[in-house]
């Protein structure tokens, strides 16, 4: 059962434009629209080709590439315009947004990019009839080698849907069940010792709240770092964790090894570790193979910032 008590802590507040504002400057513009426009067609191709670790990224381009087509062509031929006018608006707003949009952002698109995907392949298909209708022998084999690149993306499309939803997903549930009991520990510990009024970092930190009824917050990393490979810049924001806690007059900081596995930043909880356990403001107060839990003081914080200044 899941408390329905205390208040789930905001270290900032909502501001999507300001966000925008601040990391996609202007004279980053072409740089999010590069990186984005790979992602989005990337994105779309494992929408329409079921995302796993089988996948392929070129041919997910391609689909992508012919849906987009596709449904290109179904809009002139149907002149049904509201839903690829509305399509070109939110494909316009990912192209420059401050998220590279995966699949989890063109998912509005799906419906469009499959009748676009079955509106080309239906094309091809034709096409390849046609050729093979002919007497010559070269435009025979060309129709030979269609239909078999034809069936043989059928054939990878229904493997990787079917190794998806009958294993990858499962073992995926599966690991996060299992990541979520070696966190329990924790969890009640925070529940049982932490104050009421305590504040908590953690990177999971809505689990954290309905858990251990404490309020938490993580530390979130400006997508602009990624955009620019600053590997260093991300490291420096992880190791000013002291200044953040005392800054969100946080208590307690609980870290995991899987910590920052939805960022691109893959050795983001070993600095964030290393930040923690190498500053004289947080002292250890849980321990387990999974988690640790580190009490931070914001006067000892303050003495270390003061003896660095000096």
């Amino acid at each position: 059962m899941f408390p329905n008590r205390g208040t789930w802590l905001h270290c900032t507040t909502p501001n999507y434009l300001g966000f925008q504002i601040y990391n996609v400057p202007w004279r980053d513009l072409p740089l999010v629209f590069w990186h984005n426009l790979d992602g989005f067609v990337l994105g779309a191709g494992k929408l329409l080709t079921f995302d796993v670790p089988y996948g392929a990224k070129a041919l997910e381009r391609v689909v992508a590439v012919a849906a987009i087509a596709g449904a290109v062509r179904l809009a002139r031929r149907t002149q049904k315009l509201q839903y690829p006018l509305a399509a070109v608006g939110i494909s316009a707003l990912l192209l420059v947004w401050h998220y590279v949009p995966d699949q989890r952002f063109v998912f509005p698109l799906y419906p469009l990019l499959l009748a676009g995907l079955w509106t080309e392949l239906t094309n091809l298909w034709q096409a390849l009839g046609a050729a093979w209708k002919k007497r010559a022998n070269a435009e025979r084999a060309v129709a030979f080698a269609g239909a078999g690149a034809l069936a043989a993306l059928a054939l990878f499309v229904g493997f990787t849907t079917c190794y998806g939803l009958f294993y990858f997903l499962p073992d995926l549930f599966s690991s996060y069940r299992d990541a979520l009991e070696t966190r329990l520990p924790a969890y009640r510990w925070i529940a049982k010792n932490a104050p009421a009024e305590a504040n908590v970092f953690a990177y999971d930190d809505p689990l954290l709240y309905l858990y251990a009824d404490r309020k938490s917050c993580n530390l979130p990393i400006p997508p602009k770092l990624y955009y620019h490979d600053d590997d260093a810049g991300i490291d420096k924001l992880l190791r000013s964790i002291p200044d953040f806690a005392r800054q969100y007059q946080l208590s307690y900081v609980l870290l995991t090894p899987g910590d920052f596995y939805r960022d691109l930043h893959q050795p983001g909880a070993l600095h964030l570790a290393e930040a923690v356990q190498q500053s004289r403001a947080f002292q250890p107060a849980f321990k387990s193979p999974a988690v640790a839990i580190y009490r931070f003081s914001a006067l000892d914080s303050a003495q270390a910032s003061l003896a660095a200044g000096h």
